[in-house]
């Protein structure tokens, strides 16, 4: 006998809302919840198959231990202490940062797992702490707390009201956003278009989220540091500063016009390949919007230059008026203040640097680029 009940994706942080239909008590079919007050019947491929997944005749159920060439499978509490023992003889005899841990995306959508991974570290005693975000977005963080003082004061775009969106290096049709909760977002680019305002979609190729709404400016991969110059240039030069504001808020910001002021959209258009006439149409289109954000993600965030990008982002932002602004970009307040809490504790905010390559902890983790070397070279704190 099947019933259905309602439920919702744990994918990423859109949390979009399912019915699900239960036979025996497994899932058999998952559909959306045209109900949901957030979601409103939408939910994406992946939310829809995910229970496919635990369904898999090769998902593992138990703990398994290596004998030489094969898997045995072992009950939970031999698996808890063997590990238990095995930690703690490394710990003695190498030291506590000889233990490492890598958390990957989706424990960054809930919020017992990050908890409780770094917990286990803090009790180690143990700095090597490495995750998925030092991959694809540790510019953000680096840069916000920079900018800022703590690394998640992550401004968002306002999707919902905003006169001109320019969307550099991101797809959000088929990836979502970055720091931001916008489910469906196909339909909500569109009501941007319908309620007037526009929407640019700037990458090597026109994406599904460029087909979907908007106007796609094509160009040439890893130059988008050129183009941020160029488009804070041409701000300043149609007058597009909002000087009060900026200089009620910000500081420094005569030396970043200073930096940008070589870069005129001709200059740029050498290596970015933006035409200048579309450049300046696209300042003008957000300097007049009633509300306007410029925002970036992973295509950015792995480029070469992509902490630059993202701070040069955030000062056009600012230089604009639109930060934290209705229709520009808005910085969440959180259901504690968690900024105050990080320069309390110290949490997210070490100051060490890595073992090998030198490279300073981002959110109290070190690259996961340089985690093989850490394994591979030999040494104290070897992981």
């Amino acid at each position: 006998m099947s019933q259905t009940t309602t439920t919702f994706c744990r994918i990423c942080e859109a949390l979009c809302g399912l019915e699900a239909t239960v036979e025996d008590g497994r899932v058999v079919d998952l559909r959306p919840d045209e109900r949901h007050v957030a979601t409103a019947g939408f939910a994406c491929l992946k939310g829809l198959k995910q229970h496919q997944i635990y369904a898999s005749p090769d998902r593992v159920l138990a703990p398994q231990r290596r004998q030489g060439t094969r898997w045995e499978e072992v009950p939970w509490e031999r698996a808890l202490g063997e590990i238990g023992a095995k930690v703690r003889a490394i710990r003695e005899a190498h030291g506590p940062d000889s233990i490492a841990m890598y958390v990957g995306t989706a424990a960054g959508f809930g919020v017992l797992h990050p908890v409780f991974a770094q917990g286990f570290m803090t009790g180690l005693g143990s700095k090597s702490m490495y995750s998925s975000a030092t991959q694809d977005c540790s510019n953000k963080f680096a840069v916000a707390r920079q900018m800022y003082g703590f690394p998640f004061t992550q401004p968002f775009p306002d999707v919902d009201h905003t006169g001109c969106l320019v969307v550099v290096g991101a797809n959000p049709v088929v990836s979502k956003w970055s720091f931001l909760q916008v489910p469906n977002p196909g339909a909500r680019l569109k009501a941007i278009e319908a309620r007037g305002g526009r929407v640019y979609f700037v990458d090597p190729r026109r994406t599904e989220s460029a087909k979907a709404a908007g106007e796609h400016v094509f160009i040439r991969p890893d130059t988008d540091v050129f183009f941020f110059l160029a488009f804070l240039r041409e701000l300043a030069a149609q007058g597009g500063v909002d000087r009060a504001r900026a200089d009620r808020f910000t500081t420094g910001l005569d030396d970043a016009l200073r930096v940008a002021e070589p870069w005129t959209p001709e200059r740029a258009a050498e290596v970015t390949l933006v035409p200048p006439g579309v450049l300046r149409s696209m300042v003008t289109a957000y300097r007049s919007a009633r509300g306007a954000a410029i925002y970036s993600s992973t295509g950015v965030n792995m480029g070469s230059n992509g902490s630059l990008c993202f701070w040069l982002q955030e000062v056009i932002n600012a230089a604009s008026g639109n930060l934290d602004r209705r229709g520009g970009t808005l910085v969440g307040r959180g259901v504690i203040d968690f900024a105050a809490f990080g320069r309390k504790t110290g949490t997210l905010l070490r100051t060490d640097t890595s073992r090998i390559g030198g490279f300073g902890s981002v959110n109290d983790a070190f690259p996961g680029g340089v985690l093989a070397d850490e394994i591979l070279t030999p040494g104290r704190g070897r992981a």
